[in-house]
């Protein structure tokens, strides 16, 4: 009995090791090719990103989603779109500053934006964004950014074929700051 009490007891003092979230890339959410513009959708990919999978259910998105947040640039807790263990969908505010070259001085105009994520496990080491004015990308049929891309009729149904003179809808991200600034969170027109 004394040798299963201490069993015991050790088993119930003793507690699961969380890692800490670690950043491995940040890419363009629609095309996963590198950099980020200022409002464009991101995939975040990594591990420990999150305790759970979980997705927003309307606007305006969450900036805590499954208990995990995202902070860029300093700028506060971004929109999400989606979290899990190893990937995160999130908004990039319009506000991030685009990274510039001075090539008199040989150095950057402004710092460089970093991105964080703070889980029930802590909060990840700052990893560096590559952000430019624009980094355009489409979303695809394949959800890989490599397919063809999603493209719609006005009535929303998808198009199978492309005439000329006729109008459609594609899904993209990465196009850029725009005028006026949308609110955080909220879809283009709120």
């Amino acid at each position: 009995l004394r040798c299963v009490t201490g069993l015991l007891a050790g088993l119930l003092v003793s507690t699961p090791v969380v890692a800490q979230p670690t950043i491995t890339a940040v890419l363009n959410g629609a095309s996963f090719d590198a950099g980020v513009a200022p409002g464009s959708i991101i995939s975040i990919f990594g591990t420990g990103l999150a305790s759970q999978t979980a997705q927003a259910a309307n606007v305006p998105l969450p900036a805590t989603l499954g208990g995990t947040s995202v902070t860029v640039a300093g700028l506060g807790n971004v929109p999400l779109y989606f979290v899990s263990p190893t990937q995160i969908n999130a908004v990039v505010p319009f506000q991030i500053p685009v990274i510039a070259w001075n090539n008199i001085h040989g150095s950057y105009v402004t710092a460089i934006p970093t991105v964080t994520i703070t889980t029930s496990a802590g909060t990840s080491k700052p990893y560096a964004l590559e952000v430019r004015p624009v980094v355009p990308g489409l979303f695809t049929t394949s959800s890989d950014g490599k397919g063809p891309a999603m493209i719609f009729n006005p009535d929303f149904s998808v198009a199978t074929q492309l005439l000329p003179g006729h109008t459609y809808i594609a899904y993209a991200a990465g196009l850029g700051a725009v005028s006026p600034t949308p609110v955080q969170g909220y879809g283009g027109g709120f």
